[in-house]
């Protein structure tokens, strides 16, 4: 579809699936050239089509989504009903056509339906086929279905996710879907490989929630190796500092002096402060940060932790005064918005 060569140009590729966990597979694969069929029943049309907006002109249609335009650019699409006379001939000639074939409906449809992994490749002995579900082709929560939401939830990311004494939080969108679709995508290249080299096809059983637990794998090694239990802890982190709260910036050293202000900060115990205003009666746990001065800014960076960050930045600091170099990584906040934060 380009008048410029493309890395993947010449290969082939076939689609049986919807919404976003193998189309996004393709849809990578066609953005470097491949030619790729997104294979649907006008029956039951890729839920995307029909489900989820945006629509042209807020009026749903089958050619109308904006959703399933941007996971399905650079394809072609045909409509197959398997279950009428012929329809599984025609798919048959459209997968003994293919490099590859990606598939994400749930385990054990793809045979039921006469286009199994067994069956196909008797026909094209070296196809490369990958299957990407919630949980896999086997064991014993395969039966089960649903949406990339779920997943979230199920592998962990939900309940990392939130204020430490709040509730647990869902990811927006098929977080775990894209995941998978990132795993699956180089899978299937070094497949492509490896046939060039060997002659062989390749069969990849995807489990989308194993791709998602990847993502947090710092926190289960740290419970196997040392039986820590991750928790909720909002924006901050173990490592990174000075992280987790607000960084108030303001242009003069004056605008700190009014009651008000002073009035708004002590109410928020989000707030650190710098050794040259009298914080230490607000909040004695403050922990100084010359970066903004150093910038022309007075400014006050926020850090829970402070022997942490008293750590890190000693060891990056290259002056004999000890200012860290490390910029402040909370979002800047005018001292117009101050009282409004502190009293939330």
């Amino acid at each position: 579809m380009s008048g410029v060569p493309q890395a993947l140009e010449g290969v082939t590729v076939v689609e049986f699936g919807g919404y976003a966990a193998g189309p996004w597979i393709g849809k990578v694969l066609a953005n470097f050239g491949a030619k790729v069929v997104h294979v649907e029943s006008r029956d039951r049309p890729d839920g995307f089509r029909l489900q989820y907006p945006p629509y042209k002109d807020g009026k749903i249609g089958i050619n109308r989504s904006g959703c399933f335009s941007y996971f399905n650019d650079s394809k072609y699409a045909v409509t197959l009903d398997v279950k009428k006379p012929g329809g599984v001939e025609l798919a048959r000639r459209l997968t003994d056509w293919c490099d590859i074939l990606i598939e994400n409906m749930r385990p054990g449809v793809m045979a039921r339906i006469g286009l199994g992994y067994e069956v196909l490749k008797q026909t094209n002995p070296d196809i490369i086929w990958l299957s990407s579900c919630n949980m896999g082709q086997t064991g014993p929560r395969a039966p089960t279905g649903g949406f990339g939401s779920q997943l979230s939830a199920l592998a962990g990311f939900s309940g990392l996710t939130g204020e430490a004494d709040g509730s647990p939080m869902l990811l927006y969108g098929p977080y775990i879907d894209f995941v998978a679709a990132l795993v699956s995508a180089p899978a299937v290249l070094a497949a492509l490989d490896r046939r060039k080299r060997t002659g062989e096809g390749a069969y990849f059983d995807v489990a989308q929630y194993e791709c998602g637990l990847t993502f947090i794998a710092g926190a289960l090694f740290d419970y196997h190796a040392n039986g820590n239990i991750a928790e909720r802890a909002g924006n901050d982190d173990p490592v990174a500092a000075p992280h987790g709260l607000v960084c108030l910036i303001t242009t003069a050293a004056g605008s700190w002096n009014s009651a008000a202000m002073r009035a708004a900060v002590s109410r928020s115990s989000r707030f650190v402060y710098d050794s040259a205003l009298p914080c230490n009666t607000v909040n004695p746990g403050c922990v100084p940060n010359p970066w903004y001065s150093a910038a022309g800014w007075c400014g006050f960076s926020p850090y829970r932790r402070s022997d942490t960050l008293r750590r890190s930045t000693d060891s990056a600091s290259g002056s004999s005064a000890g200012a860290p170099r490390l910029k402040p990584s909370g979002p800047a906040v005018a001292v117009s918005n101050v009282e409004a934060i502190a009293a939330s």
